[in-house]
């Protein structure tokens, strides 16, 4: 008990020391922290991949993608009641902070002064720009592998659950399809009879 003890003391104090000294206590302090988090660009990227691998696991055994609970075979979600509550509160926070630093003109990311006309200061700015670039290229390579794989196990390409005759989407995902390719039609149908109406009228 006593060695426990000690050993998670001893890992806060070298995670406050590398904060402390701008370094990235998840590697050992081998790279500065990005700004406005606590860990490097390189831990970051990691990270975002442990959680992607985790929530497909997840989602593909029919556990809420967030704790890993199981979830009723009918659900139409992906997170139990009690995640879903949780992510409610948490989106109301997010929104709040963003459109309090958007009307202060301050960065909505790390709170520093945004740049004219935007959201996100400059070194945010470029930030984001590096990790589309990076990750963009591999983040569809993957979803091209899965997407074979599932085809070739019988399975969903969206979400990876069971098919039925010969389809690449189960009944839920082709349903959800269905409805959102017939909300793209009546959108760009009321566009296109808006834009005609006003060269009716000019």
């Amino acid at each position: 008990m006593g060695e426990k003890y000690y050993d998670e003391e001893k890992r806060r104090a070298n995670y406050n020391y590398y904060l402390s000294i701008g370094k990235c206590p998840r590697c050992g302090g081998k790279h500065p922290v990005q700004k406005g988090k606590h860990v490097c660009r390189e831990c970051s990227l990691k990270q975002s991949e442990q959680r992607r691998e985790k929530r497909v696991f997840f989602k593909e055994n029919g556990l809420c993608a967030r704790c890993g609970k199981p979830l009723p075979v009918d659900s139409r979600f992906m997170q139990c009641q009690e995640c879903r509550d949780y992510i409610g509160s948490f989106r109301k926070f997010n929104k709040a902070r963003y459109e309090s630093l958007k009307r202060a003109g301050k960065c909505v990311k790390c709170g520093d002064w945004a740049e004219p006309g935007r959201t996100l200061c400059k070194k945010c700015l470029d930030d984001h720009r590096k990790t589309e670039q990076s990750y963009g290229e591999a983040y569809r390579d993957r979803k091209r592998q899965r997407r074979q794989e599932r085809i070739a196990e019988g399975l969903c390409i969206d979400c990876g659950r069971p098919t039925d005759n010969g389809h690449t989407r189960c009944i839920r995902c082709r349903e959800m399809r269905m409805d959102s390719t017939r909300k793209y039609r009546i959108i760009k149908k009321i566009e296109k009879e808006a834009e005609e109406a006003r060269g009716r009228a000019i």
